[in-house]
């Protein structure tokens, strides 16, 4: 086992989805050219498989791309956010976080459904209005999103970025 520091995890990951291959084909790249660049020898690298996965990796492929970006992105929301260590939850607390996970999902929604072009503020306000969405938890799930890179806000436009 070796230990990765957490900047260079996500970076790698990030570089990993950007490229299309995996994240130990990326580290293993790495350390191949690091030993290269010492003249060390080591094994001829392994020809990249040509084999889907699964029957369908095609269609799967942007799906598995985006599950790891998102995982990147909320790990960096969870270290911005700088919890305390985990104690038991009263009832109203727990609440308070459902119903803040519920307003995160009815942005991400409304934003998604928008697409490219993305929402005005009023727009966003209205679609969270049209489900009755409490103000406080839409404002805390709007900045914590934004925080965490997972949408934005161009101009007088809010966006999932690309």
């Amino acid at each position: 086992m070796v230990y990765v520091p957490s900047e260079i995890r996500r970076a790698v990951k990030l570089l990993a989805v950007d490229e299309g291959r995996t994240v130990s084909d990326v580290f293993v790249d790495a350390v191949r050219a690091y030993l290269l660049a010492r003249d060390r020898d080591i094994l001829p690298a392994p020809a990249p498989s040509t084999a889907p996965l699964l029957e369908g990796q095609d269609i799967l492929r942007p799906l598995v791309d985006l599950l790891a970006r998102q995982e990147v992105l909320l790990i960096g929301i969870v270290e911005r956010l700088d919890l305390p260590s985990r104690q038991p939850r009263a009832r109203n607390e727990t609440v308070e976080t459902a119903a803040r996970a519920r307003a995160m999902s009815i942005i991400l929604a409304a934003l998604t459904k928008a697409g490219p072009a993305g929402l005005t503020p009023g727009e966003l306000n209205q679609a969270a209005r049209a489900v009755d969405l409490d103000l406080d938890h839409y404002g805390v799930a709007k900045e914590v999103l934004r925080a965490g890179g997972l949408i934005r806000c161009l101009g007088n436009r809010w966006s999932i970025p690309s």
